[in-house]
């Protein structure tokens, strides 16, 4: 899947996609390490500007039903002021021209940051999906909200957009509950980026298609390094990963002796995080 070179390029300049140096690595939150850090919801312009919308996100949803009026006023928005943003909107909603829906859904919290913009650029009503199970429906033009009730969107289809897919869990633990909850059913979901880590094949097993505006894979990492944006020895570290996560660890620590012990003096944070890794190492051996 070829990226589209604009969308690519955002990815780097917003730092929603960052790649450590060949010789370093970033910690997940898993305990685990690698070589790359996905933040797909910078796209909405900086890191900066992510974060404050998020803060607005996590106080909204102690009242649900100002989350259209709040987040999707401030989306909108900034799709009329930031270029990178907006053609982000634009391409998701030229990847849903062939596909057959009724409403938007997003799930708490990064997807609200593309399925507000998108169902207002497509004059169609959203579904705000909460942890919870709940729903909230808004109608076009954000201007009236309300908690659905079981089966209230019975013979409805649901286009749900996320921001990032990986193995997709949200989806089976909260956001496929709570929209058979309410009636509506899906067969189609959109994303910004893949990983490529089994979500797709897992969706497809319940009958659910996903379409995507790119995926992490080795054609998009060829397409990062011929763009400048990532150098050989990053792409390599990148394709070892890619191609067997715990493999690429055994490789990295083989190759960087030091890493853990050097990893583990710089802050607490860090610290913890080695010691977790440390408690998972059996799992490589």
């Amino acid at each position: 899947m070829q990226a589209q070179p604009d969308i690519l390029r955002q990815l780097f300049e917003t730092q929603a996609f960052k790649v450590s140096p060949a010789d370093q690595a970033f910690w997940y939150t898993s305990g685990k390490f690698g070589p790359y850090y996905v933040n797909t919801h910078f796209l909405f312009g900086s890191e900066a500007e992510a974060k404050q919308l998020l803060s607005i996100i996590d106080y909204n949803l102690n009242y649900p039903l100002g989350l259209a009026r709040m987040i999707g006023v401030a989306c909108v928005r900034q799709y009329h002021t930031c270029s990178c943003y907006r053609s982000t909107i634009d391409y998701l909603a030229q990847a849903t021209e062939a596909l057959n829906f009724d409403l938007i859904s997003g799930g708490a919290r990064r997807d609200f940051f593309f399925s507000f913009a998108l169902a207002e650029k497509l004059g169609l009503e959203h579904l705000a999906i909460l942890k919870d199970g709940s729903v909230y429906y808004s109608s076009p033009g954000l201007k009236s909200s309300r908690e659905l009730k079981q089966g209230e969107l019975a013979g409805k289809k649901v286009l749900h957009v996320a921001d990032l897919i990986t193995s997709a869990s949200s989806y089976f633990r909260s956001w496929l509950p709570a929209l058979d909850y309410v009636g509506a059913k899906i067969s189609d979901t959109l994303c910004v980026v893949d990983r490529r880590q089994g979500g797709e094949d897992l969706l497809a097993q319940q009958g659910i298609t996903l379409h995507s505006l790119l995926a992490l894979s080795p054609e998009f990492f060829d397409q990062a390094e011929a763009a400048g944006q990532i150098d050989p020895g990053q792409k390599a570290q990148l394709l070892r990963f890619f191609e067997d996560p715990d493999q690429y660890m055994r490789a990295f620590l083989h190759d960087h002796p030091g890493f853990l012990e050097a990893e583990a003096q710089k802050d607490a944070k860090t610290a913890e995080r080695v010691a977790r890794f440390q408690e998972l190492a059996g799992e490589l051996a």
